[in-house]
C-alpha cells in the first residue's frame, strides 16, 4: 500500500474536519465496507492497524514506526 500524507491541521476547524473524516472512514470500514475490510486483513501479517483517513476512507496497514512495539511496564 502507498503511504498518503495529509497536511497537519492548524486551526480548530481543521482539526475537527480531520477528526470527522477519520471517524467516518473507520465507521465505513466497520459497517458498509465490512467484507472488503475482512478480506484486507491478512492473517500472515502481525500487528495490522485500521487507519481512518481525513478524506473519509480507510486503509489497513502496518503500524507507524514511531510507535514502540512494546510499552514498558509501569514502575
Amino acid at each position: 500500500m502507498e503511504v498518503i500524507t495529509h497536511p497537519t491541521p492548524r486551526t480548530v476547524d481543521e482539526v475537527f474536519t480531520d477528526f470527522r473524516g477519520r471517524r467516518a472512514g473507520l465507521i465505513k470500514a466497520l459497517t458498509t465496507d465490512m467484507v472488503k475490510f475482512y478480506q484486507t486483513c491478512d492473517p500472515e501479517k502481525e500487528n495490522l492497524c485500521l487507519y481512518g483517513l481525513p478524506n473519509e476512507t480507510w486503509e489497513v496497514n502496518l503500524p507507524v514506526e514511531e510507535v514502540p512495539p512494546e510499552l514498558p511496564e509501569p514502575a
